[in-house]
C-alpha cells in the first residue's frame, strides 16, 4: 500500500471526482447547504449588527474623522474572513456531522457495492455523530493549548518563530486527516482511539490528506465546500485500507 504524502493528495483528487457522481451529488448537497445556511445567516447577522454599531459610533465622531467608516467595514470584512475559518468551520461540523456520516456510508457503498456500517436508526445515527464530534474536539483543544503554548517559547527564541507556520500547518494537517477518516471508522462501530491508530501506521498518507485539506481550508470561501469532498476523500482512504486486508 502507497502510504505516501503524494497519496494522501491523490485521495484527495479522488475525494473531489466522487463527490460529483450521481449517486453521491445529493448527499454532497445537504452539508454543503447546511454550510451556506449558517454562513449567510451569521454573516448577515453581524453585518446588520455592526452596522448599527458603525452607525452610532461615528455619529459621535467629528466630520473630517468620517472617512474612517470605510476603514471599519474593511476591518470588519476581513474579521469576518477569520471568524470563517476558525469558529464557522468548528459550529458547521457538529451541525454537518450526521450528513457526513451518511455520505461517507454512501460513498462506501459506491466503492465497495454495500456498506459494511452498523446498522442503526437515523436518530441513534444523529446522537453518535454528534457525541464523537465533541469526543474529536476534546482531543483537539489540549493538543491546540499545547502548540499555542509551543508557538509562544519558539517566537521569542532567536531564529525560532520562523518554524511557528509550519507547527501550525502540520498540526492542522494531523487534526483534519483524523477528522475525515473518523467518519468511516465510527460508522463501523471503532472507537476513535483506533481512527488515530490507522493514520498513525499511515502517517505520511494522514499528513498528505490533512496537509492539501488544509491548505485548502486556509482560503475563507473555499472552506464552505470543501468539507464534504474531504469526507468523500476520507471513506476512499478508508476503503483502501479495507481491500488490503
Amino acid at each position: 500500500m502507497d502510504n505516501s504524502i503524494g497519496q494522501g493528495i491523490r485521495d484527495l483528487a479522488t475525494g473531489f471526482n466522487l463527490a460529483f457522481r450521481p449517486g453521491i451529488r445529493l448527499y454532497v448537497l445537504l452539508p454543503l447547504l447546511i454550510n451556506f445556511l449558517l454562513f449567510a445567516s451569521g454573516t448577515v447577522w453581524l453585518a446588520d449588527y455592526f452596522s448599527g454599531w458603525l452607525g452610532d459610533a461615528m455619529d459621535k465622531l467629528p466630520e473630517w474623522l468620517q472617512w474612517l467608516s470605510w476603514l471599519f467595514w474593511a476591518v470588519f470584512v476581513t474579521a469576518i474572513m477569520l471568524f470563517s475559518y476558525y469558529a464557522f468551520t468548528v459550529i458547521a461540523r457538529i451541525i454537518a456531522a450526521p450528513f457526513n456520516s451518511l455520505l461517507a456510508e454512501r460513498v462506501e457503498k459506491e466503492l465497495r457495492g454495500k456498506s459494511y456500517a452498523i446498522e442503526e436508526s437515523i436518530a441513534s445515527m444523529v446522537v453518535r455523530s454528534i457525541r464523537r464530534e465533541i469526543v474529536k474536539l476534546l482531543y483537539m483543544l489540549p493538543r491546540l493549548f499545547a502548540v499555542l503554548l509551543l508557538s509562544a517559547v519558539l517566537f521569542i527564541i532567536p531564529g525560532f518563530a520562523t518554524l511557528i507556520p509550519l507547527l501550525w500547518f502540520v498540526f492542522g494537517a494531523w487534526i483534519l486527516s483524523l477528522e475525515y477518516l473518523d467518519y468511516n471508522t465510527d460508522n463501523h462501530g471503532l472507537s476513535y482511539k483506533k481512527t488515530k491508530n490507522i493514520a498513525q501506521a499511515q502517517r505520511q498518507r494522514a499528513l498528505g490528506l490533512g496537509g492539501a485539506i488544509a491548505l485548502l481550508t486556509s482560503f475563507p470561501l473555499i472552506n464552505l465546500v470543501i468539507m464534504p469532498i474531504a469526507v468523500c476523500a476520507g471513506t476512499a482512504w478508508w476503503v483502501s485500507i479495507q481491500e488490503e486486508r
